[in-house]
């Protein structure tokens, strides 16, 4: 089913309740409950098609970056463009209030797609 397309509005799907890690978003987007889109998908989503699909939305400013502080308690947002020094595998993501917007118009029963595949 996916074809060509892009995980974006998944992944985008994933980070509208919370901030989250990319394993998470992994687990979430792979689980057999309600908020996994593997049947959608059509098979397993792969770690660097999410990866992929995060730079895409934190380039659209949907996402939003962010790395644990110095303190180790606390999540600080990055600039945009700015990586973590460690890494994606160790930054958390969040969706941005243009990504809100976006994901509130995504209607997955209807097909429309706000966000692009």
């Amino acid at each position: 089913m996916n074809g060509s397309k892009v995980p974006d509005k998944y992944v985008l799907d994933a980070l509208a309740n919370d901030v989250e890690d990319l394993d998470s978003v992994i687990r979430m987007l792979n689980s057999d409950s309600e908020l996994g889109w593997r049947e959608e998908w059509g098979r397993d989503f792969r770690r660097d098609e999410i990866l992929a699909a995060l730079l895409r939305l934190v380039r659209n400013d949907l996402v939003r970056v962010l790395a644990l502080a110095e303190d180790g308690k606390s999540l600080e947002e990055l600039s945009l463009g700015t990586l973590p020094e460690t890494g994606l595998g160790t930054a958390y993501f969040g969706i941005t209030p243009r990504g809100r917007m976006v994901h509130r118009s995504w209607e997955p029963e209807t097909g429309t797609d706000p966000v692009g595949s």
